[in-house]
C-alpha cells in the first residue's frame, strides 16, 4: 500500500510539474486532460485532510473509530502535521489547476494585457500610405480602453494623424506571453485642462516651460477593434490553439465602460 501510495504522488508530481511548464513550449499543458488530471489530485488532498482532522478529531475525543488506535500517536501527529500539510498541498494544487485558464470576457482581458505595459508601439499612416511605427509611452488609459499619449506638437505623428486619424497600437508582455493589437482612430488633444489633467513631472524633460509649454499637446486613441493572443491564459490564434479573438470595441460590455 504504501508502495502504491508513493507511486500515485510521483503522476501526481508529474501532472503538476506539466501544468507548471511554459505554455508556449508545451500543448501538453493546455490539454484538458492534464487539468482534469491537476484538479483531481486537489480534490484527493482535499479529501485526505478533511478526513483525516474529522478521524483523528473523533479518535482523540474517545469516539471509536474502526481502523484507528486512539493509544497510539497518529491521532495527535494526523491533527498536527498529515493533514493540514494535505490540505496545504491541495488548495496550491488547486491554485495550479485554475493556472491559465482562459478569460470568460476576451474584450476585458485585452484591455488588461493593454494597461499591463507601459510603453506600446504606435503606428501611423505616412503621407505615402505606408505604416510608420515608433515606441511611445502610455500617458493613461480609461476604463474603456481609450488611449493617452503625450507628444511634440511639431512631432511626425502629429501631422500623419491629423492627415489620416487612423492607427494601431501593439503591447507586448513578455512575463504573461501575451500581446494585443488595437486598431482606432487618434486626435491631437491641446485643451489646456486636458493637458494638466494628465501631466506629470518628468514630462518636463520634453516640455521645459511645464504643462503651459505651447509643444506640449496630447494624443487620444479611441478604440475600434483588437486581436489578442495570450499564451498564459490559452487564447491563442491560429495555428496554435484555433482560436480567434477579434471583436469590436462597441461591444464592450457596460461594466467595462
Amino acid at each position: 500500500m504504501t508502495i502504491a501510495v508513493a507511486m500515485a504522488l510521483l503522476v501526481a508530481v508529474a501532472l503538476i510539474v506539466i501544468r507548471l511548464i511554459d505554455l508556449n513550449r508545451s500543448r501538453l499543458v493546455r490539454s484538458r486532460l492534464v487539468r482534469v488530471g491537476v484538479y483531481g489530485v486537489a480534490v484527493v488532498l482535499l479529501l485526505r485532510a478533511a478526513g483525516g482532522l474529522l478521524v483523528s478529531s473523533l479518535s482523540l475525543a474517545g469516539i471509536e473509530v474502526p481502523e484507528v488506535r486512539p493509544e497510539t500517536s497518529y491521532p495527535v501527529w494526523d491533527l498536527a502535521v498529515y493533514s493540514p500539510l494535505c490540505l496545504i498541498l491541495g488548495l496550491c494544487t488547486l491554485a495550479v489547476a485554475g493556472q491559465g485558464r482562459p478569460p470568460k470576457d476576451l474584450r476585458t482581458h485585452a484591455l488588461h494585457v493593454l494597461r499591463s505595459v507601459s510603453l506600446v508601439n504606435l503606428t501611423t499612416v505616412g503621407p505615402d500610405g505606408a505604416p510608420r511605427g515608433r515606441v511611445v509611452q502610455r500617458v493613461h488609459q480609461e476604463r474603456d480602453g481609450t488611449l493617452w499619449i503625450a507628444t511634440d506638437r511639431s512631432s511626425q505623428k502629429c501631422r500623419e494623424i491629423e492627415a489620416d486619424p487612423r492607427v494601431l497600437v501593439s503591447a507586448y508582455n513578455p512575463a504573461a506571453q501575451a500581446a494585443v493589437n488595437v486598431s482606432g482612430h487618434a486626435s491631437v488633444v491641446d485643451d489646456p485642462e486636458v493637458l494638466a489633467h494628465h501631466w506629470f513631472s518628468p514630462f518636463r524633460l520634453y516640455f521645459t516651460q511645464g504643462r503651459s509649454d505651447p509643444r506640449y499637446v496630447l494624443l487620444r486613441i479611441e478604440l475600434d477593434s483588437f486581436s489578442l493572443i495570450d499564451f498564459s491564459r490559452d487564447v491563442t490564434p491560429e495555428p496554435f490553439g484555433l482560436r480567434n479573438a477579434q471583436f469590436p470595441a462597441a461591444a464592450l460590455p457596460e461594466a467595462v465602460r
